[in-house]
């Protein structure tokens, strides 16, 4: 055998060697993979983060059982390869009271899931409906035995649909606004406990304790309004006599006036 042919059968001998080896660590990648997909999940992670100042819409334990109705067996029955944590973030976000969701597993076959919550700032009470809205106005449906302490907004209200931005006139859009601006201001957010809409659009304020109605009638000029009830009740409420007044009216800003006996339609 000739030098040349020599160092091409080596060669060629080489490459084989080397396409074996490739082969054989393929196989292994293949073997560990299909085992490590086939491992049951050790455990479920999980976290809400907690509505700040306020009991929290959804628990733990009924978190964890939506995500094993998901699953469709307790979360130590079911195989890493049968998870779809893209599906899974889906399904939980379809929850009203979720904003946000992020499911991951980790090396150690430990199912992660972190849930933030929305966070009601006001809650509707119409004529036949009952829910609370987030900052943004995002539906957020009331559940048994769990209730938040913020406003109740009552009265003349439009009944809500997904698109109520877009309609001129909705209830909402002064609704959500002024729930915003009492939640900035901690004296207000712990003075009001029920915003009203009359029929004609007209909204009243009703604090906590006294017995007087803040009348403000639209938002036009809102931060104005507001301050003007902050002075009021800082300077003017604890006036000697001032409990004979019924109402005080802050339509115009800068302007207050105090009315006896003034009958306001709750209706």
């Amino acid at each position: 055998m000739t030098k040349k042919r020599k160092i091409a059968v080596t060669t060629i001998w080489q490459k084989a060697v080397w396409t074996l080896a490739m082969v054989g660590v393929a196989v292994l990648v293949w073997f560990s993979v299909k085992t490590q997909m086939s491992r049951p999940l050790e455990k479920l992670q999980l976290n809400i983060v907690n509505i700040e100042g306020s009991r929290n819409l959804i628990s733990q334990e009924v978190a964890h059982k939506q995500i094993e109705n998901f699953l469709g067996a307790p979360v130590s029955d079911i195989e890493f390869q049968h998870i779809d944590t893209k599906k899974l973030e889906s399904a939980l976000r379809s929850d009203s009271r979720i904003d946000d969701a992020e499911v991951y597993i980790n090396g150690n076959h430990v199912l992660h899931v972190n849930i933030t919550q929305r966070e009601p700032i006001l809650r509707v009470k119409g004529e036949k409906e009952d829910y609370y809205v987030d900052r943004m106005g995002h539906m957020i449906k009331t559940v048994k035995s769990t209730a938040v302490r913020v406003p109740i907004a009552t009265g003349a209200i439009s009944a809500y649909s997904a698109d109520w931005r877009s309609k001129k006139g909705h209830s909402l859009h002064d609704l959500v606004r002024l729930a915003n601006e009492l939640r900035k201001d901690d004296f207000l957010k712990a003075l009001i406990e029920q915003i009203h809409i009359d029929k004609s659009g007209s909204i009243t304020l009703i604090p906590k304790v006294g017995k007087q109605k803040l009348i403000i009638g639209t938002t036009e000029d809102l931060k104005e309004k507001l301050l003007n009830i902050k002075g009021a009740y800082k300077e003017v409420v604890r006036t000697k006599g001032f409990e004979k007044y019924d109402s005080l009216r802050f339509e115009i800003p800068n302007q207050l006036r105090a009315v006896t006996a003034h009958k306001l339609d709750m209706s």
